[in-house]
């Protein structure tokens, strides 16, 4: 056990477990925008290759050629075309790269502390441990400066909710100090 101050022990045992149910959000929140990044680009792609088939396989269904069928095709032709001009400015491919960077980073940090926690169970808080601690939270910092600007509320709230049905607080291993 690290120390004779029971109040630095808690005190670090305190941050890891903060810390391990943050990485644990971070793990579902990059991985549900990377999922929803994925998603949208598949689509896009969809209707790019859908309306740029013009003159030959989908274009030529007789269903095109009269009436709605004209008018769908030109909105579809139309969409393929702004959506073709769009995509390189949106650039949802480094939106990709980024948020699978960011979820792969975390799903390992998380990982690793949920390796963290069972040993802390089994043994209690270590130098080992809080050194280990130390190393990852160093890892976090450099993982920050990719982090969103502006994450999505809503999904934060949801994912909050999960974590917290997933690994309550009173889940944690905490020492049993001494009546003061």
């Amino acid at each position: 056990m690290v120390g004779a101050d029971s109040n630095t022990t808690v005190a670090q045992l305190k941050n890891i477990h903060r810390e391990f149910r943050t990485a644990l959000l971070n793990k579902k929140y990059y991985g549900c925008r990377l999922d929803r990044y994925q998603t949208i680009n598949r689509w896009l792609e969809i209707v790019i290759a859908f309306g740029a088939t013009s003159g030959t396989g989908i274009a030529g269904f007789a269903i095109w050629k009269n009436g709605a069928g004209v008018v769908a095709w030109g909105i579809i032709s139309g969409a393929s075309i702004i959506l073709s001009t769009l995509k390189p400015i949106i650039d949802l491919p480094k939106q990709i790269e980024r948020y699978s960077k960011l979820s792969t980073a975390y799903s390992r940090i998380f990982e690793t502390f949920r390796v963290l926690e069972q040993e802390l169970h089994e043994g209690g808080l270590t130098d080992a441990h809080v050194q280990a601690f130390k190393q990852i939270r160093s890892q976090l910092v450099d993982l920050a400066v990719d982090d969103d600007r502006k994450p999505n509320i809503a999904l934060v709230k949801r994912l909050e909710d999960e974590v917290n049905r997933e690994v309550p607080v009173t889940s944690l291993w905490m020492p049993t100090l001494p009546s003061a």
